[in-house]
């Protein structure tokens, strides 16, 4: 999935669009020469690709939190939370492929880091909090900044690192985020 979701992330940022047809086909539409550029990695893809753009986002969280909380010494909210994504559309300004980065993020993060990550003091806000405007990237939690295929490496009290695809590492500091809320709830976040 996070293969596709980078796949999906790069065409969009290339300003190609991706369109499953009934025939089971996929119509692209931009630029020429970013099209061809393109050609051979949408071929290669086309399975996963129209697996990822025809499948529906989870329907239930309950059973999503349950999957996600067993086993696993995090709070209860956070498993909620997460399993609530996989049931959400993605923000207004936020792409499809995004989202989907957001939502493998979230889960492996859990997984990965959510204990020592209570353990830090971090909040649902620090991590999947959301302003009002997805734009807003002051008013965003450390797991809508982590892009398809990279993760979270270290974590402490204040930052967490993050290696990228390239294999760069960006640091996320952690801040206040008066005006954002868990991303789960941004209907709920006040207005700007």
């Amino acid at each position: 999935m996070a293969a596709v979701a980078l796949l999906l992330d790069e065409l969009a940022t290339a300003g190609i669009t991706v369109t499953p047809t009934p025939a089971g086909t996929l119509k692209l539409h931009g630029p020429q020469p970013a099209l061809r550029m393109f050609a051979d990695k949408v071929r290669a893809a086309k399975p996963d690709l129209l697996q990822a753009l025809a499948a529906p986002l989870a329907t239930d969280p309950e059973e999503r939190a349950a999957i996600a909380e067993e086993g696993a010494r995090i709070p209860r909210a956070w498993a909620e939370g997460c399993a609530r994504l996989q049931c959400q559309s993605p923000p207004p300004g936020c792409s499809r492929a995004e989202w989907l980065g957001v939502i493998d993020a979230a889960g492996w993060f859990l997984d990965a880091w959510a204990t020592q990550a209570t353990a830090l003091g971090w909040t649902a806000t620090d991590l999947f909090g959301c302003g009002p405007i997805w734009n807003r990237r002051d008013l965003r939690g450390l797991l809508t900044f982590i892009e398809p295929g990279a993760a979270v490496v270290a974590i402490t009290h204040d930052t967490a690192r993050i290696k990228l695809v390239s294999g760069a590492v960006q640091t996320y500091h952690r801040h206040a985020m008066p005006r954002a809320a868990p991303i789960w709830g941004r209907e709920k976040s006040p207005s700007l």
